[in-house]
């Protein structure tokens, strides 16, 4: 189980979507097997915009994994979201 906290002030929740984006890494650290998992809101603190997301990853063999969290636009006119240059990457 991952989890991740989001402040956007000038968004709505329903303008985005958070996911988890984790990958196993191979002997030379390139990506291999990446799952993207939809994150789920599980609290909203309105005083500050703040949304906790949280998702659960199964891995299937073992090794070495990374993760990170992306915060993308979310509307029924993209088809694509992914490919618009709009992906914030959250870090720590």
């Amino acid at each position: 189980e991952v989890n991740c906290k989001v402040t956007i002030p000038n968004l709505s929740i329903k303008d985005i979507k958070v996911q988890t984006y984790c990958c196993k890494l191979s002997d030379n650290g390139e990506a291999e097997d990446i799952i993207i998992v939809p994150m789920k809101m599980v609290k909203f603190e309105e005083e500050y915009n703040r949304y906790y997301f949280t998702a659960k990853i199964n891995i299937a063999t073992g090794g070495e994994y990374g993760y990170t969290f992306r915060v993308l636009p979310n509307h029924e006119m993209l088809l694509d979201s992914e490919n618009l240059d709009l992906i914030k990457w959250i870090g720590k």
